[in-house]
């Protein structure tokens, strides 16, 4: 085998190589977005939970999100509103 066959046939392999781990890094991306849209999913779920449950059923740490969180909300329509 040539010296040029040898490059060829490595070159070859290394695309393989590469086009394996493109493939590898478009799982891991699209499993990662999936995540993301879970986690937001189950934190969108846990803040409705607390939104619906009745202010003597919720702990003080739950009580605290929910004031900040409403204070939050009061500012940015503050903001807009100017």
């Amino acid at each position: 085998m040539s010296a040029i066959q040898k490059s060829s046939a490595v070159t070859r392999a290394l695309e393989a190589k590469c086009l394996a781990l493109e493939r590898e890094n478009l799982k891991l991306h699209r499993r990662i977005a999936k995540l993301e849209a879970d986690l937001v999913s189950a934190r969108n779920g846990e803040i409705a939970r607390l939104e619906n449950t009745p202010p003597e059923k919720l702990t003080d740490e739950e009580l605290t999100y929910l004031i900040r969180k409403s204070e939050r909300k009061r500012g940015r329509r503050k903001n807009e509103s100017q």
